[in-house]
């Protein structure tokens, strides 16, 4: 079907969202997308965003999660379309700026659906908090207790803690935020001092947790805290069990098996039913939304010689030849892949030639970036066929912490981003609000 024939709507003042057939493909969708802007003259890297895929996680969700309420991590892709649609499917949001919380009130999102979840708050954004109706906030130290109650002294506080044994995440939060069980009384002591509300116990397993047995244990060691915070007066009636779900079905972590961990855990140890359980959780639904494609710009063929270590021309004759190939490509460390850089995870990066290509043979390959920088290499030794200045690769599972850290440095461009949406999910999403 010709993009004339599909019909398109807007979602805010400047988002145009394709809607497609059900049963398109996203490559088929994406080579569409890259002659059309070939015929325009232009080469910018571009983002492909399935906002369905999007609806049909929040389903996932609510069929394999039933008591835990999604809080979306505003920081992993704060795109508005994302934000948009998160919303219009009831989903609620976490928040670790002002920046965060403006761009949700802006959306006519009813503060209750807000969580404050930054644990160190500049006074002025937590009295902004206070002055748009926004209770929830976490709290790990007694020198935050007295700032929250010098400006916003009718807060609803959730205590974190600091995930306890070895935990296997891509991210570990646990150098920065979360205090220790054993300092949990003292600290609901200090709040019941400054005349605070606890309402609950907050943890966070990490980033990207990769096991799920750490899951079973915190939930036992918050049941403990809740029980302190009964003590001592505090209607505990509130459980964060923050995030790390997986964002893809490629992920060592598998999100039933973890959800499975997870419901056993509270029914054991949560059995009431009238227990507030939220998740902070944003990898989970836009990672494996956004697949992003590049223009190679340029390539280099170099010829090694491995046995020749010293690099002599004269010893050349004398060793097998090893040919590698380098690509550069219109995309780099300092824009999509900056996440991937920082935190060592090039591993999880899989780039595809967006055409087929004749070449049968594959080449151990290194990806370089834009910015002409000697850090901007995305990933080494990588297996690619011959691939030739002009051709396009694109890579999956680009939809998480890549658009909310990339930076024009060098003058180099953002990708441009493209929405769509299958006709099938898009009426689920209209028979949502609808019925809501």
């Amino acid at each position: 079907m010709s993009d004339n024939a599909r019909e398109h709507v807007l979602i805010g003042d400047n988002y145009d969202v394709e809607i497609v057939s059900s049963d398109t493909q996203t490559k088929a969708l994406l080579v569409e997308k890259v002659v059309e802007i070939e015929k325009q003259g232009h080469d910018r890297s571009l983002v492909l965003a399935d906002l369905g895929h999007i609806i049909q996680k929040h389903k996932r969700w609510e069929r394999t999660l039933p008591r835990v309420k999604p809080y979306y991590a505003v920081k992993c892709n704060s795109t508005y379309p994302v934000l948009k649609i998160l919303s219009d499917l009831g989903v609620n949001f976490e928040c670790s700026s002002q920046a965060a919380i403006m761009s949700i009130l802006e959306l006519n999102v009813h503060p209750s659906r807000i969580a404050f979840s930054n644990i160190i708050k500049p006074k002025s954004s937590i009295l902004y908090a206070a002055q748009n109706g926004i209770e929830l906030m976490t709290f790990d130290n007694e020198e935050e207790l007295h700032k929250i109650k010098s400006v916003h002294a009718t807060a609803k506080l959730l205590l974190r803690l600091k995930p306890e044994g070895t935990m296997k995440v891509k991210v570990d939060l646990s150098k920065t935020s979360g205090c220790f069980a054993y300092e949990s009384q003292d600290l609901l002591l200090a709040a019941k001092l400054c005349q605070l509300d606890v309402v609950g116990v907050s943890f966070n397993m990490g980033s990207g947790c990769e096991d799920s047995s750490g899951f079973h244990e915190m939930i036992r060691v918050a049941r403990e805290v809740f029980n302190m915070g009964f003590e001592l007066g505090f209607k505990m009636t509130m459980l964060d069990i923050g995030g790390g779900f997986p964002g893809t079905d490629t992920s060592k972590a598998n999100f039933e098996e973890m959800s499975s961990v997870i419901n056993k855990a509270l029914d054991t140890h949560f059995p009431e039913k009238e227990l507030y359980i939220m998740a902070e959780s944003g990898r989970y639904f836009v990672a494996s939304a956004f697949t992003l494609a590049t223009h190679i710009m340029g390539k280099r063929t170099v010829k090694q010689y491995p046995g020749n270590k010293e690099g002599h021309m004269d010893d050349i004759k004398d060793h097998q030849m090893v040919e590698e190939k380098m690509y550069y490509i219109n995309d780099g460390v300092f824009q999509s892949f900056m996440y991937y850089a920082l935190f060592h995870a090039e591993t999880e990066l899989t780039p595809f030639a967006l055409k087929d290509t004749e070449s049968v043979t594959l080449f151990k390959s290194t990806l370089w970036g834009s910015t002409c920088a000697n850090v901007d290499c995305i990933m080494e030794g990588v297996l690619l066929p011959d691939l030739h200045s002009g051709d396009w690769m694109y890579f999956p599972n680009m939809g998480a912490y890549t658009s909310t850290m990339a930076t024009t440095f060098n003058g180099m461009l953002k990708p441009m981003v493209c929405y769509f949406c299958r006709k099938d999910a898009w009426a689920t999403l209209n028979s949502q609000l609808i019925n809501s």
